[in-house]
Parts: structure tokens; C-alpha cells; sequence
């Protein structure tokens, strides 16, 4: 379960620093333009929560 994107400038995002207001825009944010990308392969990420409401980046 990835934790950490990178954005447009390859900034690193981790999931669990965002508060939950923070996490809603950034993934609002993604859908529109798709900039959040994964470290290891460059791949688009979504954002995701796990039905224990841990967030996380999944391909």
C-alpha cells in the first residue's frame, strides 16, 4: 500500500501528513489534471482509503 506520490515537480506527498480536508482537495485535484504520479515506475496514481480510513496512492 504506496504512502508516497510525487507531484509535477516531483515534490514528495505523503498520505498520512495530510489532514482529511487536505487529502479530499489534493485527490479532487488529481482527477482534474492527473499530475500526481509514482515514484518507482512514473505511473498515475489514485487516491484511495482503506476501510480501516488509512490513505494511500494505488495504481
Amino acid at each position: 500500500m504506496p504512502l508516497r506520490c510525487l507531484d509535477a515537480e516531483s515534490s514528495s506527498t505523503l498520505s498520512v501528513d495530510l489532514s482529511g480536508e487536505a487529502w479530499e482537495a489534493l485527490r479532487f485535484e488529481n482527477h482534474q489534471n492527473r499530475s500526481l504520479r509514482f515514484p518507482c515506475c512514473s505511473a498515475g496514481v489514485i487516491l484511495k482509503k482503506s476501510s480501516q480510513g488509512l490513505r494511500y496512492f494505488a495504481h
